[in-house]
């Protein structure tokens, strides 16, 4: 772990020789960073929720209220409609869980974050 923490050190010397600034001065801004990031996950992941309610309400009141389709086409309609907003949602859950973390320990997921960068 010593010489991960030497090379974040290290790239960030360059870095912040390069703007004109110490390396103890970028840290704080990489550590706010991560949690700009956590908070655009989680309301991009309310939004995305949101809508997938509202969608699966619509479609259900849209396929109730038609009157060309028998059953079965209404039934595979309004089952299309959900699988996709299920499928959205859990792929939209999955992001937040991996993102959520950086809320509790952002200053891991910005070394990771500069050690991806180095390598």
């Amino acid at each position: 772990m010593e010489k991960e923490l030497q090379m974040v050190t290290d790239y960030l010397d360059k870095v912040a020789a390069k703007i004109g600034a110490g390396a103890e001065s970028l840290w704080p801004y990489l550590i706010k960073q991560q949690y700009i990031e956590a908070v655009r996950t989680t309301i991009v992941f309310i939004l995305v929720a949101i809508a997938s309610i509202f969608i699966t309400k619509i479609l259900s009141g849209y396929i109730t209220k038609c009157e060309g389709y028998d059953s079965d086409e209404k039934k595979f309609l309004m089952c299309t409609g959900i699988i996709v907003c299920w499928i959205l949602s859990v792929i939209l859950m999955i992001s937040f869980f991996i993102d959520f973390p950086r809320f509790i320990n952002p200053e891991y997921y910005a070394i990771m974050d500069i050690l991806g960068q180095v390598k």
